[in-house]
């Protein structure tokens, strides 16, 4: 099917921009969050030694409120190491959500150009990238398809939302989708 200006063809870049930044932007999820991971678990750990050994000495320790001080204590620390790994954790769920908006942009993207009919008629892509945007539920992604139909070309603003990726999760962080 002809295209003598070329608007179908920077339609599917534009598209094939938003996919691969946000592909960039799941795997930098990922990455971040598995990265900050291993430091809530291995302080986990520490704080189950911590119980252990203060356990361990309740039979023959001269105070137990002191044992059961430091119980509470390595409890507490616990909890928030753990509080912390399920925060970290979270990547997972933006990582699928993200890679099924690909999924579905993709599969879309192929319905209309794979459709001589539909293929040149500009309200046809207007309503894809409506329907596609309308689907976003988190605010970097919302950014993204906003900076790649801005026609922003720097890779770095494709991804707005990686300065908030750059910070760990936090305990208090959890965000559920």
């Amino acid at each position: 099917m002809p295209d003598p200006d070329g608007s179908q063809l920077q339609e599917t870049v534009r598209m094939l921009q938003l996919y691969a930044a946000q592909i960039g932007g799941a795997m930098a999820d990922g990455d971040a969050a598995i990265a900050a991971l291993g430091r809530p678990f291995e302080a986990a750990v520490g704080a189950l030694e911590t119980i252990g050994d203060a356990a361990g000495r309740l039979p023959e320790a001269a105070s137990a409120a002191e044992v059961c001080r430091e119980i509470t204590a390595g409890s507490a620390m616990l909890r928030e190491h753990l509080s912390e790994s399920v925060a970290a954790l979270q990547f997972y769920d933006r990582l699928s959500q993200r890679l099924e908006h690909v999924r579905e942009g993709l599969e879309a993207l192929a319905g209309l150009v794979g459709d001589p009919q539909r293929l040149p008629d500009p309200g046809q892509w207007r309503q894809l990238q409506a329907r596609l945007r309308s689907g976003y539920t988190m605010q970097e992604e919302v950014e993204m398809f906003d900076a790649v139909f801005n026609d922003v070309q720097s890779t770095a603003q494709l991804d707005p939302g990686s300065a908030s990726r750059s910070q760990p999760a936090q305990a208090g962080d959890v965000e559920l989708f």
